[in-house]
């Protein structure tokens, strides 16, 4: 007969851990509960912990520049994306089949704080992220994107500059093509690239809203 799954709503917080019905629960995997008073951060771990390791937390959030779509996995943002972009699917796609996971629509800590930090972002109230990521691509795809997060707050950079921060410069294309398959946005910031004539390009939001963040940003830096 398979474990059962403890209800976290109606579990008690112990010295010794954590109970229901009086009982203290087994629950493999999660530790150092002690000193821990916040019993949704509590649920959250149990409902991450006994689902095991095969499920992207997703919520969908409307936002001032469009309604994007939130993921976390094992406690780290994997996804922080516009949910109508033209590459939607096939970015989900991607991600689901790199952490061998399937999307479920459930709320948690990470989430909640990313929509803090987005919404603070917008306000002109942030200007950088302390959020765990996770990225989930090709090594190249990788190195793309860490060096779109050297891009400072309010600044630019061209493609041929980037592929050049990553001595790949007969690479343009395959730069942008990496550019383009960002699923975090905002915080990889990939509405930074701009064409080497000073050309917005494209944009998974929509050129309108690169536009909208570049010139926010150059306000507040």
């Amino acid at each position: 007969m398979p474990a059962e799954t403890p209800d976290a709503d109606a579990l008690e917080i112990r010295d010794d851990g954590i109970s229901r019905q009086g009982m203290l629960v087994c629950l493999p995997g999660i530790t150092n509960l002690k000193g821990m008073n916040n019993m949704t951060e509590i649920k959250d771990l149990i409902k991450n912990d006994t689902a095991g390791m095969n499920r992207i937390n997703i919520q969908y959030y409307k936002t001032s520049i469009g309604e994007m779509i939130l993921g976390s996995f094992n406690r780290q943002l994997c996804i922080m994306d516009f949910r109508y972009r033209r590459m939607r699917s096939t970015i989900d796609r991607r991600i689901k089949k790199g952490l061998e996971a399937e999307f479920t629509e459930q709320d948690d800590e990470v989430l909640r704080e990313a929509r803090k930090q987005l919404d603070e972002y917008l306000k002109g109230k942030r200007t950088a992220f302390d959020i765990p990521i996770l990225m989930v691509g090709t090594d190249f795809q990788k190195e793309v994107w860490k060096a779109l997060m050297q891009v400072p707050y309010g600044r630019t950079a061209t493609y041929s500059e980037l592929a050049e921060s990553i001595n790949a410069k007969e690479s343009v294309r395959a730069v942008a093509g990496a550019n383009g398959a960002n699923a975090i946005a905002i915080i990889i910031p990939c509405h930074r690239i701009i064409g080497s004539d000073g050309d917005l390009t494209g944009y998974g939001g929509g050129i309108a809203v690169k536009k909208r963040l570049l010139n926010m940003e150059r306000r507040n830096r």
